[in-house]
């Protein structure tokens, strides 16, 4: 799904700038591209098709992304992927700086991404069913590894990364009117409250994103 909207700036030289920003889920994970059930996936299987170039699903988002031509554009469940060279770099380079049916190529020389809580091991038996497995629902948000389900900022404009404020460790016991279950009680100290991560951040033309 991919929603869009648009916003407008006012610069000094009184000049109006409209900026379009969209929020794109790309279910860019493992799960995608491996079988029902296979056993020992991670980031690496995204990264094996972000360096082919050729995966159809792949080069189908990067169509849509190509078509829309948002400024500002948040893709969702892309994976997380430490080294950008990997990730973000080999998706702009290998996909969305190639024409993908008929669509101009486009470009997105700034980024953010960071880690997030999906597959995070939680030392907790957080679905209560008796079992301690640190991944899937017993991770601080559901995720079979560290960085399943992530998420991805492409912008044409700067970003200050300097400014950017992160939930990610945001807790339970922190929030205004929690609700928790009676065996919840003795994990309120550590329990997570945002199942990704939820960021503040802000480009360098005064628009907060």
């Amino acid at each position: 799904m991919l929603s869009s909207g648009v916003l407008f700036s006012q610069s000094e030289a009184q000049e109006k700038t409209e900026l379009t920003f969209a929020t794109y889920n790309v279910s860019m994970e493992s799960d995608n591209y491996s079988p029902k059930g296979a056993m020992g996936k991670s980031e690496q299987i995204l990264i094996y098709q972000l360096n082919s170039g050729v995966n159809a699903q792949i080069r189908n988002i990067a169509h849509i992304i190509q078509t829309v031509r948002a400024d500002v554009i948040l893709l969702n469940e892309f994976d997380y992927i430490k080294d950008p060279e990997l990730g973000v770099k080999a998706f702009i380079k290998n996909y969305l700086n190639v024409s993908q049916g008929g669509a101009a190529a486009i470009d997105y020389p700034y980024y953010y991404y960071s880690t997030v809580n999906t597959g995070q091991p939680s030392p907790y038996d957080l679905n209560n069913d008796g079992k301690l497995n640190n991944f899937g629902n017993d991770a601080w948000g559901f995720g079979m590894y560290p960085g399943q389900y992530g998420m991805m900022l492409l912008s044409k404009y700067p970003i200050d990364v300097n400014a950017v404020r992160t939930f990610q460790h945001f807790k339970w016991k922190d929030m205004p009117g929690a609700l928790l279950t009676k065996k919840q009680m003795d994990q309120i100290g550590t329990v997570r409250k945002h199942g990704r991560n939820f960021h503040y951040l802000q480009n360098r033309i005064g628009m907060f994103l």
